[in-house]
Formats: C-alpha cells, sequence, structure tokens
C-alpha cells in the first residue's frame, strides 16, 4: 500500500500543494523570505502552534518568537519548536521582525514598533480579521496576506487534486491487476507442488519408459497451468 501511495503520488499531482491553512502559511513565509527571517507568531493555539511546527521542520535557521496571552502555552510551544517565548503586551512589540503571523481569534491585536525600513510581511489568517492590523498594514504599505488568501490557495490546490483523482484510479486499477496475477501465479505454484508430490508417489513402482512418459506429461500439464493463470 505504502508502494502504491508514493507512485500515486510521483506519477500524479494528488500530493502537490499545500491543503491544511497551516501549511499554506509556511509556503507563504518561506517562498517570500529573502536571507534570515525573524518571525513573531502571535498566538499558542492549535492555529499558531501548528504554522510554528511547519516552519521550524522546514528551516532550522528561523528565528521564531512566540506570544501568547496565556504565557506558560507560549513557553511550551517555544520549547517543543526551539523558539523564544515573549510577554504578552497590547501593543505588541514586532522590533525587527522580518514576518508577523496573527494567528488568534476574538483578540484585539495591536501591532507596534514595526519597522518600515524592513520588508515586513504581516499574514493574518485568525477567523476576524484584525482591523487594527489591517490600519496598520494601510498606514505604512506592508505586504499583506488575509485569510481569504490562504483559503484561495487551499482551493486551487484542492482543484487540481480533484483532476488527479481519475488519474489515481487508473493506478489503483492497474495494481489490483498486477496483485490478481500474483494471487494467480501463487495458487498455481502450489497446485504444482501438489502435483509434483502426487507423481512421485505415483511412479514409485513404474519401469524407468513409463516414468519418463509420466514426467512429460507432467511438464505439459504445468505449462498448461502457467498459461491458464497468467
Amino acid at each position: 500500500a505504502v508502494a502504491r501511495g508514493k507512485r500515486a503520488r510521483s506519477e500524479t499531482s494528488i500530493g502537490l500543494g499545500a491543503a491544511s491553512l497551516a501549511s499554506v502559511v509556511g509556503d507563504v513565509v518561506l517562498t517570500t523570505a529573502h536571507g534570515p527571517q525573524r518571525i513573531l507568531v502571535i498566538g499558542a493555539g492549535s492555529l499558531g502552534s501548528r504554522i510554528a511546527e511547519i516552519l521550524r521542520s522546514r528551516d532550522s535557521h528561523l528565528e521564531l518568537v512566540i506570544t501568547n496571552r496565556t504565557q506558560s502555552r507560549a513557553v511550551l510551544l517555544a520549547e517543543r519548536v526551539a523558539a523564544t517565548a515573549v510577554e504578552w503586551s497590547q501593543p505588541i512589540n514586532c522590533q525587527d521582525c522580518d514576518t508577523i503571523i496573527v494567528a488568534v481569534d476574538g483578540q484585539d491585536v495591536q501591532l507596534s514598533h514595526v519597522n518600515q525600513r524592513r520588508s515586513v510581511h504581516i499574514i493574518d489568517v485568525g477567523a476576524v480579521p484584525q482591523e487594527h492590523v489591517r490600519t496598520t498594514v494601510e498606514s505604512r504599505a506592508l505586504r499583506y496576506t488575509t485569510l481569504t488568501d490562504c483559503e484561495a490557495v487551499m482551493n486551487r490546490t484542492f482543484q487540481r487534486r480533484q483532476l488527479a483523482i481519475d488519474d489515481v484510479q487508473n493506478i489503483i486499477h492497474d495494481e489490483i491487476d498486477v496483485l490478481r496475477r500474483w494471487w494467480k501465479v501463487r495458487h498455481a505454484l502450489q497446485r504444482i507442488d501438489d502435483l509434483q508430490r502426487e507423481v512421485d508417489v505415483l511412479c514409485g513402482g513404474l519401469d524407468v519408459d513409463t516414468q519418463e512418459t509420466v514426467a512429460r506429461l507432467r511438464r505439459n500439464v504445468i505449462r498448461s497451468i502457467g498459461r491458464q493463470q497468467v
């Protein structure tokens, strides 16, 4: 099954592209980054944690910073992904950050010390867009990626995978045919072994000429079984 899955992924587009929100954010960060990155993840919930884990798994040299309203959760996540946990504050100090990922809901996040001289990228993927974050982006003409942008990427990935389903099904049918042929051959070999044992028993009391005749007959039967099964 593992080999079949590898074949489907290597020969079709079924596994291409990011299919989860956290994976999309990881792709956006790493494909738009230039040089060493200091990344601030705001929120240590399920989404923020998954984003931090994906970023760390893809780049061991990123400087990750985690902040969360509950400090203990930020500390635990930071320990897990080799990041730095900083205390929550309002506004949140974003000094020296190249990418700011807002992964919280229901909290009025405000940003401060966003360096205009750096190519700062703000990614807001909370269920409700942060108004203060949007205002900061617009006032400083920063790069801005929203939840809607990420969902559009996921939709395109889903569409590509839908188109690949027919190709995957063809691969599955091919592999099923191979399995069926293998299974038939396996049963044929068992039948041949049984026949061999029966012939050996029968030939025990026969003369040499008769044994050779039986042996030829046995070979013909074996070839016939092989042709039928394969």
